[in-house]
C-alpha cells in the first residue's frame, strides 16, 4: 500500500471513530471521573493562556480540531472572531448548535477542513489552537507546517501533547507504559485493524512554531461534578492506543 493510501486509511478510521462518538466528546466535560476532570482542566488552562496573551477584541482565532466547539464558544464570548474546523461533519454540526445556543453564532464560522490542508491564506490568524489533536495525526510534521503557515508573524500557537506516562495510564493495563513493546508486537502479529478502532498515533516530537505555548495534561483536581440529571453518552468502543 502506498504512503498516500496509508495516510488516507488512517484519516478515514479517525473520522469514523469521532463521527460515531461525537456525543461522548461533548459529554466528557460533564463527567465526574478522572477523564472528565482532565479534559475540563486542560480546557481551563488553554483558555487562561489565551487570556494572558491580551489579544484585542475582534482578533482572528483558528481552532483546529474544534470537536463540539465548547472552547470556541468561550473564546467568542470574549469578543474574538473564531474559525472552528474539524475533519468530522458531526463535530461541526455540534459546534454550530452550541454557538447558536450560546448566542455567539455570528462570531463563529465552523467548517469541515483538513489540518493538512486548511485552505486559508498565509498569516491569517493571530492565534491558533491545536488542542488534543496530536495523538490522532498520521504526520505531526505536516500538520504543524500547515498550522504555522496560517499564523501571522508575531502570532501565537497554543498546542497540547498527551502524557502517556500519566497516573491513570500506569493504573490501567491497556495503557501501562512498560507494556508498550509487547503491545506493538501484538499489533504487528494481528495486522491492520478495522476502522472501528483508531490507529495508534506516531511517536513524534514537535518543535514550537513561531510563538508556541505548550501545555501538558493537568493533574486531576477534585471539586467539579456533573449534574445528576445529565445523561451520559456511552464511551467510544475504542480509544487511542499508546505509541
Amino acid at each position: 500500500m502506498s504512503n498516500i493510501g496509508t495516510a488516507a486509511d488512517h484519516q478515514n478510521c479517525i473520522d469514523v471513530h469521532f463521527d460515531r462518538s461525537s456525543a461522548y466528546w461533548t459529554d466528557i466535560y460533564e463527567y465526574e471521573d478522572v477523564d472528565g476532570t482532565i479534559y475540563r482542566e486542560r480546557r481551563a488552562v488553554v483558555l487562561a493562556l489565551a487570556q494572558k496573551l491580551g489579544l484585542p477584541a475582534e482578533s482572528r482565532i483558528l481552532e483546529v480540531g474544534c470537536g463540539s466547539g465548547l472552547t470556541s464558544v468561550e473564546l467568542a464570548h470574549e469578543g474574538y472572531r473564531i474559525q472552528a474546523v474539524d475533519s468530522v461533519d458531526a463535530m461541526i454540526q455540534r459546534t454550530r448548535q452550541h454557538a447558536d445556543k450560546a448566542g455567539v453564532g455570528d462570531r463563529i464560522s465552523a467548517s469541515v477542513r483538513s489540518v493538512y490542508e486548511l485552505g486559508y491564506p498565509d498569516s491569517s490568524f493571530d492565534l491558533v489552537l491545536k488542542i488534543g489533536v496530536a495523538p490522532w495525526l498520521h504526520s505531526l510534521e505536516e500538520a504543524l507546517r500547515e498550522v504555522v503557515r496560517v499564523v501571522r508573524p508575531g502570532g501565537y500557537l497554543i498546542t497540547t501533547a498527551d502524557n502517556w506516562w500519566r497516573l491513570n495510564h500506569w493504573l490501567d493495563p491497556r495503557y501501562w507504559p512498560p507494556l508498550q513493546p509487547v503491545r506493538r508486537q501484538v499489533r504487528d502479529v494481528l495486522g491492520p485493524r478495522r476502522c472501528t478502532e483508531p490507529p495508534c498515533a506516531p511517536s513524534t516530537t514537535a518543535r514550537p512554531a513561531r510563538r508556541s505555548i505548550g501545555t501538558e495534561t493537568p493533574r486531576p483536581l477534585p471539586g467539579r461534578r456533573a449534574h445528576a440529571s445529565t445523561p451520559r453518552s456511552p464511551r467510544p468502543a475504542a480509544r487511542p492506543c499508546s505509541p
